[in-house]
């Protein structure tokens, strides 16, 4: 218990020190890039995004924040000779790999219950912020976007506003089993109902493609499977309770394509937290993996955190 208690108050140290301090140097050079880049806002405005993506930035630093934590207690225990005195004790390697990883998984409990329960709605706040005083337009305007609303039946819209809910150039695409298109419904612009969730066309034509048969339509109410749900994936910043509950309330219904997208979101976030854990024991690992008075040990430590990168970079692209 003492070993533990003294273990966990070096190590968190460490790691709030270099969380603080990179969130630190992230805000104030996040500062200088928008006072530079945007020439519209004010310094009051720059000031204010600042700190309402503080606490977002503090959280999303807690991946390097880990590592260079566990490199830099392991340094100084080796600099003060404590390996030795650990020895001595009778206290080996197994004792304290379980020490990293119960300290990882605290902070992958932290990183997890700051993220998705506490700091999501902040990091919206922050988004939606940046959209409206940087970019001049709101994240509640979607432009060019293809929905899959069912196997054979596929959406586009050149424009939606979520606010208003009206849109226009809507192109509704239905296949048939061999997929090749058997109708296509084009409107110019549209409007969702909010209460039944049903769309009105005002003006558009429908082409029967095995007729050739061409049809104007006026004030035409139809209902789209999945597309009010989807429109809801797609302007919402997900975490996982949001993930989850579309994936469980929504399997029967949605495409298979886009409950593979979901749940690799939701595989994505989680390896977000767990991959705290590997951190602090990879480190650990990899300093011990040879001999301990070879130099190279220094050299491996420094090996997780692109190694890590470059597999969360390849199953992004995948």
């Amino acid at each position: 218990m003492t070993l533990a208690k003294y273990f966990y108050k070096r190590f968190f140290k460490h790691f709030f020190s270099i969380a603080i301090g990179l969130t630190l140097l992230f805000s104030f050079v996040e500062f200088f890039e928008k006072m530079v880049r945007v020439s519209n806002s004010t310094i009051i405005t720059v000031l204010k995004f600042t700190a309402l993506n503080f606490l977002p930035t503090f959280f999303d630093s807690f991946v390097l924040s880990t590592w260079l934590a566990t490199c830099m207690l392991i340094k100084e225990l080796h600099q003060q000779q404590e390996w030795e005195t650990l020895s001595i004790l009778n206290i080996n390697n197994k004792k304290l790999f379980t020490l990293f990883f119960w300290a990882g998984t605290i902070l992958s409990l932290i990183s997890f219950t700051g993220k998705e329960l506490f700091i999501h709605n902040i990091t919206n706040k922050a988004e939606t912020f940046r959209m409206e005083e940087f970019k001049q337009r709101s994240n509640k305007q979607l432009f060019n976007k293809w929905f899959m609303l069912s196997e054979n039946l596929f959406c586009h819209f050149d424009y939606l506003n979520r606010q208003t809910n009206t849109g226009n150039k809507l192109t509704l695409l239905y296949m048939s089993k061999d997929t090749a298109p058997k109708k296509i419904i084009m409107c110019d612009t549209f409007h969702i109902n909010e209460q039944t969730k049903k769309i009105m066309l005002t003006t558009g034509h429908i082409f029967n493609v095995a007729t050739n048969e061409y049809k104007n339509i006026f004030n035409k109410q139809i209902e789209l499977p999945n597309f009010y749900k989807q429109l809801e994936l797609e302007s919402q910043n997900l975490n996982i309770i949001h993930v989850s509950y579309h994936l469980w309330n929504s399997s029967a219904t949605l495409p298979h394509s886009v409950k593979q997208s979901l749940f690799h979101i939701l595989l994505k976030k989680l390896f977000n937290h767990l991959q705290l854990i590997f951190y602090t024991l990879l480190t650990f690992v990899l300093f011990f993996i040879i001999a301990r008075t070879s130099t190279y040990k220094w050299i491996l430590i420094l090996l997780p955190y692109p190694l890590i990168t470059i597999i969360n970079t390849a199953t992004n692209v995948i």
